[in-house]
């Protein structure tokens, strides 16, 4: 969504998750994960001003945090739903005290070389 769009837009009313991050993403804007597993937008260094004073601008609304959160928690779950583990890969399951178990038992669960845990009510392999 161009930014002239969504401002025409958001003087009518607030804007849904899905306009504000297409006109985030229009303008180059990534949503993420920060080092703490926050929810955070990130305008790099090769967007344009305008880009980075929206960026701005959007980390001071009372709203921004529960759009950003559900942006990424939705890349999250694509994430999830395409977790396959490589062909012959070891999998390694653990229960809410995070001990080795059986997969009935299996609360998070990964593969030998992966850069992440799964829960397991997100899907098993």
């Amino acid at each position: 969504m161009e930014l002239a769009a969504f401002l025409e837009l958001t003087s009518q009313r607030l804007p849904t998750v899905d306009e504000l991050t297409s006109a985030c993403e229009g303008l180059g804007i990534r949503f993420a994960r920060g080092q703490k597993g926050e929810p955070v937008l990130r305008a790099g260094s090769d967007v344009t001003e305008e880009a980075k004073l929206f960026a701005k601008l959007l980390k001071r609304e009372p709203w921004r945090s529960r759009v950003v959160e559900t942006k990424v928690a939705q890349a999250d779950t694509e994430e999830v739903k395409a977790a396959k583990p490589p062909e012959g890969a070891t999998i390694v399951m653990v229960d809410e005290n995070a001990r080795p178990c059986k997969y009935d038992e299996c609360h998070m669960w990964t593969w030998v070389g992966a850069n992440r845990w799964y829960y397991a009510k997100d899907g098993m392999p």
